[in-house]
């Protein structure tokens, strides 16, 4: 899924899967989720990631991906992507509504 969220002074926004957390204020991102591993990839901003396992955390740029994998040794490992702009599949507003886009 791809995300577009507006800067929110003082709040968060969170999107959870079964190996990481994304904790953003303001960017562009997409999350996915196959097989066994989690994925984040940075359009605009900055993302911080963290793994449910570990604990380990990361902040990723754009062009940056952030992986975590099922195995709970594994950690937050980061690399570089080409990320194309895409249009949302969720909107957050400013005032912390949260809007499906239809395609």
């Amino acid at each position: 899924m791809f995300f577009e969220v507006d800067k929110r002074p003082g709040q968060d926004f969170q999107v959870d899967t079964p190996y990481l957390a994304a904790i953003v204020k303001g960017t562009s991102f997409s999350v996915s989720f196959v097989q066994e591993q989690s994925r984040v990839d940075v359009a605009e901003g900055s993302v911080g990631v963290s793994s449910n396992a570990t604990g380990q955390a990361v902040v990723i740029g754009p062009g940056q991906f952030a992986r975590v994998t099922a195995d709970p040794a594994s950690g937050v490992s980061v690399g570089t992507a080409a990320t194309s702009r895409r249009t949302p599949t969720w909107r957050a507003s400013k005032a912390g509504a949260m809007r499906r886009r239809s395609r």
